[in-house]
């Protein structure tokens, strides 16, 4: 199998768990400075416009 056709098919198999937290739990946890948004191990790679959206999309 090639590589490409791994990892489509890999695509297919990620599970996720989930935290149950609200938006203004989130947005409480910035304002007490409890919540490090840019810390020194930030990766390099950025997200492109898509990926944002569907973060966006998915909190919805």
């Amino acid at each position: 199998m090639s590589l490409n056709k791994e990892i489509e098919s890999a695509r297919l198999k990620i599970h996720t768990d989930s935290y149950p937290m609200s938006i203004g739990e989130l947005a409480n946890l910035y304002d007490d400075n409890e919540l490090d948004i840019n810390p020194e191990f930030q990766r390099l790679y950025r997200w492109n416009s898509t990926q944002k959206s569907r973060l966006i999309e998915s909190i919805f």
